[in-house]
């Protein structure tokens, strides 16, 4: 005895099933528009929602940088210090000298924010050494230990300009290469970081409810009964579903994007100029990336 799927299908019968499928996927389509918590996830959620997140986000990382750099960072030196360098730290907007006794007490005591110590003196052209004690735990200790480096970097700049300028030779002989990283670069290198895992865990999100709702919710709502008594065949129920799956998975994955690519690229995710990095995606790069979200809507329909 032939199992009635096992058939082979005429010319005919695949035209009828594919009708049939095609009728699945409009009555589960309409179903699916009318269901208002299925219209919030695929387009409330993703439109509103995540740009909010993101720009309340950066506001409220704003916001706490502009506390942290509302006051100069008390830092102090320590060891064979020359009186030019404390003038120069002295001179400082952003930092303040104080005095400690122990760099490590110090800086868990919060009395520094960050000590730097300093080694013999190298004399007028050796190298000395200059140790740099902070908690890695505390912004402010951070704060205070960045700000620390960068006034002794620019004070080493400016040793080593005196001492070429005391040789004689130019001012760019100790420079022989200047690497230069576009924003537009570190920008994409930032993205490139955490935009693909949010696109895949959003695509999966939005496939994830319509496909519960299809199955288990028509179910519960005693409607599956009613449409497996319909004159076709249970894989023609089951291609009309996944079909349907599939198609809010894009739709949600597509409208994701656009939402994400309007709140970096409209100017209101602000901390790109804080940080002097520039948030540019060219529109080649958006086509690829809803590509490669496609197939990615079709696997997860599939699972689920």
């Amino acid at each position: 005895m032939t199992r009635r799927d096992d058939r082979p299908l005429s010319r005919a019968g695949r035209d009828n099933g594919f009708a049939a499928v095609k009728t699945v996927v409009f009555k589960e389509m309409r179903e699916t528009l009318r269901d208002r918590r299925t219209l919030l996830i695929m387009i409330v959620v993703p439109v509103l929602l995540y740009p909010m997140i993101m720009i309340l986000s950066q506001q409220l990382s704003l916001f706490g940088r502009r506390q942290l750099e509302s006051a100069p960072a008390r830092v102090a030196v320590m060891g064979d210090v020359s009186d030019s360098l404390i003038a120069f730290l002295q001179a400082s907007d952003e930092l303040t000298l104080v005095p400690v006794g122990d760099a490590e007490t110090a800086v868990r005591a919060r009395a520094a924010t960050a000590v730097a110590v300093f080694g013999r003196s190298g004399g007028p052209e050796g190298t000395q050494e200059v140790t740099v004690f902070f908690d890695g735990a505390d912004d402010q200790s951070q704060r205070g230990r960045g700000l620390l480096v960068r006034a002794l970097s620019r004070w080493g700049d400016s040793l080593l300009a005196r001492r070429i300028e005391g040789r004689r030779l130019p001012g760019t002989f100790a420079q022989p290469l200047e690497l230069v990283a576009l924003p537009e670069e570190l920008g994409g290198y930032a993205l490139g970081r955490f935009l693909p895992m949010i696109l895949i865990i959003i695509t999966l999100l939005g496939v994830f409810y319509p496909a519960i709702d299809l199955a288990a919710g028509e179910k519960e709502r005693g409607t599956l009964e009613t449409l497996l008594t319909a004159p076709t065949h249970a894989r023609q129920v089951v291609a009309g579903k996944f079909i349907t799956v599939t198609i809010i998975g894009i739709v949600a994955a597509g409208l994701n994007l656009g939402s994400m690519l309007l709140t970096f690229q409209s100017g209101l995710f602000q901390i790109s100029g804080a940080v002097d990095v520039e948030f540019a995606i060219p529109l080649y790069a958006v086509v690829l990336i809803f590509a490669t979200l496609v197939p990615l809507a079709i696997l997860f329909g599939a699972l689920f």
